[in-house]
């Protein structure tokens, strides 16, 4: 058969799928779903039949063709982010419309137990979303909101991998004490959580910030710092929609001090001699060598900034969530993960461990809604965050008081892979940094943290139209587990060969013993619950 019959057949063929995909009746409905801020097309958008299984989904040029059973039903627009719309088809073929974003970025603001219209808000709350959260690829949500809430403060005063969030602050201290006692309540779902950072920004549908107190009052004393109101992500009527998101990035210090060569600082060291009436401790024939370089050994110049902290260090970070349902059943499940490394380079001298750190952490959560009536609903929500950690038996500020107080003249720090912690007659301004790294063993850390609560609500517009009760029950589930392992190692001492002064030899300090061991172990639940009668009616509008 000739190439030209073959794509005539496949022409056929395909022609045949797609007129079997979209019949050729008088029921299609085709249009185009736009951004409602930008007139941008909307790709992705789903699309069904109410009250069917019938749906499709938008193309990359916003637009859509459906087949329904009859021109008389109604078109349900969904998607993330943006608002959900009923469309009466009305005997048409043809229907464009536009989306606006997400309820809560328009009419609706989250407040203490419940939302309220933006126009009617007396208090001073400011709102964030989940496409502001996910901009910034930082480790923890308390760095995502640097910068974008009016009245927030944050300072973040390390960067090592697990401790790197910032401390939060809403309109300044509000109490004597600058400490924790300063601290925002952080709400999660309506319930309140010792910390936020280990959340995945993907699972975030909106944050709030209540400042004043006319928006905290709800909470008592314990609003008197602010309140931070985090709101996952629920499920969506309609078909399945399937997110990733991923992104790796690299960290490097914003700035570290340029220190003195060992030429400099052994001329100033002279000259400080000097000046207080003594013989300069470096002889010509020292400082030419520091100059020139030609005895690294006996006359180093250790920058030991460059020789303990990498240029650089890589982070990731990836996210996959399904979203969906029906009418009566919701849901959100999502999975994360983000690892972080530190800057320490030590691995060329550890064979058995590395006293690198590195912090991951893993993000699972499952969010249902569910209507048993019209008037019966529940909403289950479970999180679930373990991190696993890894960090030198020293802590950082240890680690960088040593590298700082050490001087370039000091010892070559690595010779020949043997780690050397001092030089015969060279000034010891403080013990090897990198000797103490590597000699301090390392701590494992495995945390791990269930949230989970169930929330059901009844309407009783039969005794009056507005009322409900509610209630809520949360049970946390907080677990530690703390490993320290540490051991001698070898390293050595640099002496002038006797017959040769300009020959090393090298005394080995120490022996390499086996680890020691020590672990702890921490727990502790919470269980919180609350109910409530609530009654909400309008019974004048003002905007009519």
């Amino acid at each position: 058969m000739s190439g030209k019959y073959i794509f005539l057949v496949v022409s056929l063929v395909l022609f045949g799928l797609v007129d079997e995909a979209y019949p050729q009746n008088d029921n299609r409905i085709t249009g185009t779903v736009t951004d409602a801020a930008d007139n941008e097309p909307l790709p992705g958008v789903n699309i069904i039949v109410k009250g069917t299984t019938i749906g499709v989904a938008t193309n990359l040029d916003g637009e859509f063709s459906i087949t329904v059973p009859d021109l008389s039903g109604t078109l349900v627009f969904s998607y993330v982010g943006y608002q959900t719309r009923e469309i009466p088809i009305d005997g048409r073929n043809e229907v464009n419309l536009s989306l606006t974003d997400n309820i809560f970025d328009q009419d609706l603001v989250v407040v203490g137990y419940g939302e309220q219209r933006r126009a009617t808000l007396t208090g001073s709350v400011a709102t964030m979303q989940t496409r502001e959260l996910v901009q910034s690829p930082v480790s923890n949500i308390s760095n995502s909101l640097v910068g974008r809430l009016p009245g927030l403060i944050a300072v973040q005063r390390s960067g090592e991998p697990g401790f790197d969030g910032s401390s939060i602050k809403i309109r300044g201290i509000g109490s004597l004490t600058a400490g924790s006692g300063s601290d925002p309540l952080i709400l999660i779902d309506g319930v309140e959580r010792g910390s936020m950072n280990r959340l995945d920004p993907n699972e975030i549908e909106n944050i709030s910030i209540l400042k004043d107190a006319s928006s905290t009052a709800v909470y008592g004393v314990r609003g008197a710092n602010g309140v931070i109101l985090i709101t996952t992500k629920s499920g969506i009527s309609g078909r399945p929609e399937i997110s990733y998101s991923g992104n790796t990035g690299v960290q490097n210090p914003t700035a570290l001090p340029e220190m003195l060569n060992s030429f400099d600082y052994a001329s100033l060291r002279n000259e400080a001699s000097l000046n207080m009436g003594q013989s300069p401790y470096f002889s010509e024939e020292a400082l030419e060598h520091f100059q020139n370089g030609t005895d690294p050994i006996f006359h180093p110049n250790t920058d030991w900034y460059d020789l303990i902290f990498k240029d650089y260090s890589v982070q990731t970070q990836h996210n996959l969530n399904i979203r969906g349902g029906s009418d009566d059943l919701r849901y959100f499940i999502s999975m994360g993960y983000f690892d972080q490394n530190g800057f320490y380079d030590v691995m060329d001298i550890q064979d058995q461990y590395s006293a690198n750190p590195r912090y991951s952490r893993y993000n699972l959560r499952s969010n249902f809604d569910i209507d048993f009536n019209d008037d019966f609903s529940a909403s289950v929500r479970l999180g679930a965050m373990f991190t696993d950690s890894n960090f030198p038996g020293d802590g950082a500020q240890e680690i960088f008081h040593r590298v700082l107080n050490s001087n370039p003249t000091m010892n070559p720090g690595v010779v020949d892979g043997r780690l050397i912690t001092g030089v015969e007659g060279l000034i010891q301004s403080s013990g090897s940094p990198l000797s103490r790294i590597t000699s301090q063993g390392y701590q494992r850390n495995f945390n791990s943290t269930l949230n989970s609560s169930v929330d059901l609500e009844h309407k009783l517009d039969f005794i009056t139209e507005g009322l409900k009760v509610r209630g809520r029950i949360a049970y946390d589930n907080y677990y530690q587990h703390e490993v320290d392992r540490n051991r001698g190692t070898i390293n050595y001492r640099i002496v002038r060969d006797p017959d040769d002064p300009t020959q090393p030899i090298f005394l080995q300090q120490g022996e390499d013993s086996p680890f020691n061991f020590s672990q702890s172990y921490n727990r502790n639940n919470k269980i919180y619950t609350d109910a409530a009668v609530e009654y909400a009616n309008t019974f004048f509008d003002s905007t009519m």
